[in-house]
């Protein structure tokens, strides 16, 4: 076992949680309102937008959260003397529900992925494929499905009252409550580690042929056009690095939390019931590259997408 001093992550966690996620966290749920005044303001009939709407929403959901592990990590917060553990309260309270709400922006992320691809393999049939009311259907049924399969945590670890000897006082913290165990074991491996390994490959796949028929693309297009060969050619390449760059992007910022999530399934103890400072401190990490991706995606629409771009001024300049 790695054995981490208390001070030691008391630093740790408040230059991560309460510093910069904090200042992330707030930056970001303005950055993604902005995106979904944007993106609805360039209409809901193409599935892209409803889309990336949906994802907009989903990352502030999850910033939201992030905001309140901020304030739990707070040592003015926690010197308050409320009567209540807040590494472990804030498990259920907050970091919890960051985690389910991250779980759907990687669906709707994989369903966008994926929907670019179809866009480069069968561009004429697309709109029948992929239509508005599918994406709106897949888009509310993820945030429905991730809810659901992530309530049995709640069952399990449930906020009690129970002694803690070190401190010689009943405080509020995370009890297991042991018949919900199988339960909560099962459908928390099936969420955070299966469908979570099952988008990632969906975004890696998608993207790899993505980038194979916009190359081939290119090419045909460079050899039988002649005129406009370079403006097309520059634009294809364009939407290449756009699509590389966010999809690279999501998959270093969410690694991380895969491999803890596998960790905890192989490995009980790794568990903030377990006061385990090195639970907090990796964790703390992880939230920092999940909240810097949910926040700076703004800036890569602002940079690749004329359209973005343009209601974007439009709208606020």
């Amino acid at each position: 076992n790695i054995r981490i001093s208390d001070e030691i992550k008391d630093v740790i966690l408040t230059v991560n949680y309460v510093a910069v996620c904090g200042v992330i966290s707030l930056v970001g749920i303005t950055a993604n309102v902005l995106n979904m005044i944007v993106f609805a303001r360039l209409g809901l009939n193409d599935a892209i937008n409803v889309s990336l709407l949906g994802l907009a929403a989903g990352d502030i959901c999850s910033l939201v959260a992030m905001f309140g592990d901020s304030v739990c990590f707070n040592p003015a917060f926690q010197s308050t003397g409320l009567p209540v553990v807040l590494s472990e309260v804030q498990y259920v309270v907050s970091g919890w529900p960051q985690v389910c709400f991250i779980r759907v922006t990687s669906w709707i992320t994989a369903f966008v992925s994926l929907e670019r691809c179809l866009c480069v393999t069968i561009p004429f049939q697309i709109k029948t494929v992929v239509t508005r009311r599918c994406a709106k259907l897949f888009v509310a049924t993820t945030f429905m499905f991730v809810a659901v399969t992530s309530l049995p945590e709640y069952f399990y670890n449930q906020i009690q009252w129970k002694f803690y000897p070190e401190r010689n006082r009943t405080l509020l913290g995370i009890v297991p409550v042991m018949r919900f165990e199988e339960l909560a074991g099962v459908t928390y491996f099936i969420n955070q580690v299966v469908l979570q390994c099952v988008a990632f490959a969906v975004i890696a796949v998608c993207t790899c042929l993505m980038i194979v028929a916009l190359n081939n693309t290119t090419r045909w297009r460079q050899e039988s056009a002649k005129g406009n060969s370079c403006d097309i050619s520059r634009k294809d390449k364009r939407m290449v690095k756009m699509v590389s760059l966010l999809s690279t992007w999501f998959i270093v910022a969410y690694t991380p939390a895969s491999v803890l999530f596998i960790v905890m399934v192989f490995k009980p103890t790794f568990h903030p019931s377990f006061n385990y400072n090195l639970f907090h401190i990796t964790w703390s990490v992880s939230y920092l590259l999940e909240g810097c991706n949910a926040s700076f995606n703004i800036l890569i629409y602002l940079k690749m997408s004329t359209r973005y771009k343009s209601m974007f001024a439009k709208t606020f300049l």
